[in-house]
This record gives C-alpha cells, structure tokens and sequence, in this order.
C-alpha cells in the first residue's frame, strides 16, 4: 500500500510535472517552452524608429515606414504590408517564425529613378518578435543599389559615397485597429 505523501508526489507530478523530493530549483529546461506570440491581425504603428550602421544615410535620405498591416495571422506565419503614410512600400510579405521566437520577412523591393539613365533599387529584410499580440519590436537591413550613368552623383549626394550601401532600422510598433 503507498503512503498518502507518495500518493501526493504521483498526483502533483501527473498534473503538475513537478518533481518529489528534490529541489524545486532544477537549473535546468524542465518545464515546456512556452509558443511564441502570435500577433494580432490588423493595423501596426511604428514608432521609437532609430537608425545603426547607416552608410546609406537613411537618416536623411530614406522616408521611414509609418505602418504595417498584418493579415492571414496563423500559428507560426502572417503577411505584411508596409505602408508611409498611405502609400505601399513594396509588396505583401509572407512571416515565418524562426528561432528564438523570431519572426523572419520575406524581402521587400522597390525601385525608382533618380534620371532618364539611372534607378535607384532598395531591398529590406526585416526580423521582429512580439512581448505580447499588441507589442512588437524589430529592425529592418536596407540595402541599396544603382545602376546607370548617374549613379557616382547620386551616392556623393544622397549616401556615403558608394553603391551598394546598407543601413539597419531599428523600431518598434503597437497595434492600433
């Protein structure tokens, strides 16, 4: 016949997953992780924006995103469009979660033309995590290129000197709608 404390020990172990008789400090990664947040579909606001490593000169030359719509929301995975203000940045994304309850953006591209003979090209990789369904934060890696005759004018004006160049975004956004 068990004792009523082993009795207590299986039943707080099958419910709980607690051990018995050993310190309740394991130091190790008993318990099961916990899945990563999944976001709220619908409108995002950035805002706290900074730039790191900006060769490119975003500072001065790169209009910030003002929002981003997340849609399609599943465990794991959603699309993203970013928008300045009301104007599409680019193409609909597809976000897959990575690791370290990171999620991973496809590569937004846009292009324009500074000259009859000369186009400016982004491409902007972005990774986020989310605290909560309402709390993001992330940074965005720019990378521009050119290609034409105006290109050496255009960098000596508008970045530090040279194409390709990149810069690195950090934000974060709420949800608002």
């Amino acid at each position: 016949m068990l004792k009523s404390s082993t009795v207590a020990c299986l039943v707080s172990l099958l419910l709980w997953g607690a051990a018995c008789g050993t310190s309740s400090d394991s130091g190790g990664d008993s318990a099961a992780e916990e899945p990563a947040v999944t976001p709220l579909e619908g409108r995002w606001e950035f805002f706290g924006t900074g730039w790191q490593d900006d060769e490119c000169n975003g500072t001065e030359n790169v209009s910030e995103p003002t929002a981003f719509i997340s849609s399609d929301v599943e465990e794991g995975s959603f699309k993203m469009k970013v928008y300045e203000n009301a104007s599409l940045v680019g193409q609909e994304v597809s976000c897959e979660l990575g690791e370290e309850d990171t999620y991973t953006c496809g590569v937004v591209t846009q292009e324009w033309s500074v000259s009859t003979s000369t186009t400016i090209y982004l491409e902007a990789s972005t990774t986020m995590s989310f605290s909560d369904e309402g709390s993001a934060a992330g940074q965005t890696v720019l990378e521009l290129d050119c290609q034409g005759s105006d290109c050496a004018e255009a960098a000596a004006t508008g970045n530090s000197g040279v194409f390709p160049c990149n810069s690195t975004w950090t934000w974060s956004a709420g949800f608002v709608e």
